[in-house]
């Protein structure tokens, strides 16, 4: 009678190694698509129009994408397949392990859990399982996985601007109408010049505005161009300094037509360029004491013609310097 019950009893132990065999995983994983939009080729600066004499100029490749992703969660279902061959050492090895698997949960209640769950779980699956001749244990190198169900989930759509400074490109820089040089970027894309170094004879005008271009890299015969209008102040001192640029570029180099330009160039506000002329002069000069002595008399005489600072509220001396006097052998005169 015991023995029948037993045979009753053994089917319904090894069903719940059923519920072990087949298990579902999530996995998340997710994918970036980027679509180009367009390319284009700028001329930027910091400023829409010219305010000061130096010019700071980029010549950048931009290129614009769509930036969109997508989430995914797949579920997958993982079994191990059957084998009825396993199942002649699996059945007789899942019998002994039985009084061995009671005995770890018994001794898991006495100690009141003290034994890992996953350790005391995953012995007792493992002994029905193989005890059961219709099914094998999970074996980690032959469990299959198969997609149930993939839940996607849009991202949103960004819009990315990238841009890439173009290296050492001729970039041709005029006034209006006039002629004007060519100059070349930097390693950087990046172009620095002063208005005075677009000055050219063909200006006859005060300019109205700073003209930039550069041909397309993509070939033909398209050009890329910048049109930023000139301060009207600006415009008009370029004007007025075109004769001592001119001077310079141009010749001869006398030492009384130098020393004034120099000086010119200091009254009208351009003191960067004034004095980079000056060192040019002085570098290229400097052997010449006879010149050098008339170059600086012409200076320092300029300088002393000029208009007197006007007198203070707060005091009624005012002294009045030569801007160069550090940069002069001879200093200006004090005046009360």
């Amino acid at each position: 009678m015991r023995i029948r019950w037993a045979l009753l009893l053994l089917p319904l132990c090894l069903l719940p190694a059923c519920a072990n065999h087949i298990r579902y995983v999530d996995a998340d994983s997710e994918k970036r698509d980027t679509q180009a939009k367009s390319t284009s080729y700028v001329i930027e600066s910091d400023s829409p129009t010219v305010e000061k004499d130096v010019v700071a100029l980029d010549v950048l490749k931009v290129e614009v994408s769509d930036e969109s992703s997508a989430r995914s969660t797949t579920k997958y279902e993982e079994s191990t397949p059957y084998s009825g061959a396993r199942e002649i050492w699996e059945v007789p090895v899942g019998i002994v392990s039985m009084p061995l698997a009671l005995l770890l949960n018994l001794a898991d209640i006495i100690t009141f859990g003290m034994i890992p769950n996953e350790t005391v779980d995953e012995f007792t699956a493992w002994t029905f399982a193989a005890a059961n001749p219709f099914l094998n244990p999970e074996d980690p190198e032959r469990v299959e996985k198969r997609a149930v169900d993939t839940i996607v989930k849009e991202g949103e759509t960004k819009e990315h601007r990238e841009q890439t400074p173009l290296a050492n490109v001729n970039v041709a820089v005029h006034f209006d109408d006039n002629d004007g040089p060519i100059m070349k970027t930097d390693s950087k894309g990046a172009l620095g010049f002063s208005v005075l170094d677009v000055i050219t004879e063909s200006l006859q005008t005060r300019p109205r505005k700073l003209i930039v271009s550069t041909p397309d890299p993509t070939g033909g015969s398209s050009t890329i161009q910048r049109e930023m209008y000139i301060d009207r102040d600006l415009a008009a001192r370029i004007y007025e300094a075109r004769g001592s640029v001119l001077a310079y570029k141009n010749g001869p180099h006398d030492p009384a037509t130098l020393g004034e330009a120099v000086a010119v160039l200091d009254q009208l506000k351009f003191k960067d360029y004034s004095l980079t002329m000056e060192d040019k002069i002085v570098q290229e000069f400097g052997g010449d004491e006879q010149f050098m002595v008339g170059f600086r008399s012409k200076l320092d005489q300029y300088y002393a013609t000029q208009p007197k600072t006007p007198e203070s509220k707060a005091s009624k001396t005012v002294t009045t310097e030569n801007p160069r006097a550090k940069r002069s052998s001879t200093s200006e005169k004090t005046t009360q």
